[in-house]
């Protein structure tokens, strides 16, 4: 029997992240800088909120109180916005933000009314817009994030513009993001109204993030075919899944992210040691007889005969100029096939072994370029704290609505 599964994502923080080339949905953009409180790092959360969904709101302006302020979060209309969090506590320079559950169209008001403690902040208010979604689509979500990258040979990581089909790799997972549209087309944000139908042989998880997507884990763990219904109270998509066996990937094809050249990160002096590593990517993807993408295999990787922390498609290691080249290989238990590609590594390099779900929280520059020179240091903080924060809700029990 099929397993029918609600996700409810409750995001806890509000990182200020930088938005992406291609998804902006949630991001936070810059701004010129004001006041005394210095540059200004973000502007307001913006996107329409999809109806029966949750998502993040936050003040046009920053509380200029020195220490924490506690504002009360209200409403003008309770009928279309439902305020999660009743009050929220702001420090010195930041914006109050709050998360809210849509629960009909239009453009409610939300207040942030300072207590009487904080007598010196004032009210503060934003509109927030929010929309019926009337379409739904599916995208891989680590290959979109990743397929900014600049790529060895001037490659790209070809993305699919629609998904019609989920195909995998057993034994594996890999996460999916659900996109809803309006009728007139806007992209909506916001999560924690679908419902899913899994097919026979898959498990699920929802992936908590602060970026109000609509992100899942799909697990296979049986060779088979079946289907996934995604639904919402306006939107019904269904989609054919595939799971093969690893002996059915044709191919494996190295995604590396281009490593900079030499003389880029000569110097001498006092900055040799800081500009001498940079954190880079490769991203191992199956495709099968036909050419078409297979998701989520656990690849095995070795480097130069070293096998490396293994489980995953993502390595990340750390490029040194003064090493020399070694073979990156990525091979799959159960398939003849193997993936080649070299990288000058200073260490052993680390796999990302949890499918992309460090990345669910931010977008990170332009895919994968994020993790090169000044955004590696913030990638691994966010890569931390990703696992850190990381909830391990397994929902493959009783069907559930």
């Amino acid at each position: 029997m099929p397993k029918r599964l609600r996700f409810f994502t409750v995001s806890l923080f509000v990182f200020a992240c930088a938005p992406s080339n291609d998804d902006s949905r949630g991001c936070k953009v810059d701004s010129a800088a004001t006041g005394a409180c210095g540059a200004e790092l973000s502007s307001t959360v913006v996107g329409a909120i999809a109806v029966d969904a949750i998502a993040h709101i936050e003040a046009g302006e920053r509380s200029l109180e020195v220490g924490n302020v506690t504002y009360r979060v209200t409403t003008d209309r309770p009928d279309l916005l439902r305020v999660i969090d009743g009050t929220v506590s702001v420090p010195h320079c930041s914006r109050p933000s709050a998360r809210v559950m849509a629960l009909g169209p239009g453009a409610p008001q939300v207040r942030f009314e300072p207590e009487a403690t904080s007598s010196g902040a004032k009210t503060l208010a934003v509109s927030v817009e929010a929309a019926v979604a009337k379409s739904a689509s599916l995208v891989p979500f680590l290959d979109n994030v990743a397929k900014s990258a600049v790529l060895r040979g001037g490659g790209t990581l070809p993305v699919p513009e629609k998904v019609i089909e989920l195909a995998q790799v057993a034994g594996g997972k890999t996460i999916w993001e659900v996109r809803y549209s309006s009728a007139e087309g806007t992209a909506l944000r916001g999560n924690g109204a679908t419902t899913y139908t899994l097919p026979k042989g898959t498990t699920s998880a929802l992936v908590p993030n602060e970026k109000d997507r609509e992100l899942f884990a799909l697990s296979a763990n049986d060779v088979g075919t079946g289907a996934l219904e995604v639904r919402t109270s306006s939107v019904k998509l269904e989609l054919p899944v595939r799971v093969v066996a690893p002996a059915s990937v044709a191919k494996i094809v190295l995604f590396a992210q281009d490593e900079p050249k030499p003389s880029s990160t000569s110097a001498t002096g006092a900055d040799a040691g800081a500009k001498k590593s940079t954190q880079l990517g490769v991203l191992a993807r199956a495709m099968d007889a036909n050419g078409a993408p297979l998701y989520g295999a656990p690849f095995t990787f070795s480097l130069g005969g070293e096998v490396a922390p293994s489980g995953g498609e993502v390595l990340l290691y750390e490029y040194d100029s003064s090493s020399s080249a070694r073979p990156l290989v990525a091979t799959l238990a159960g398939s003849t096939v193997q993936g080649e590609t070299t990288i000058s590594a200073a260490k052993a390099p680390n796999l990302l072994r949890e499918d992309g779900s460090s990345y669910a929280s931010c977008s990170f520059g332009s895919g994968l370029a994020g993790l090169s020179s000044y955004g590696s240091a913030a990638m691994l903080v966010l890569l931390a704290l990703g696992r850190r924060r990381r909830v391990a809700r397994s929902l493959d029990g009783p069907d559930n609505v």
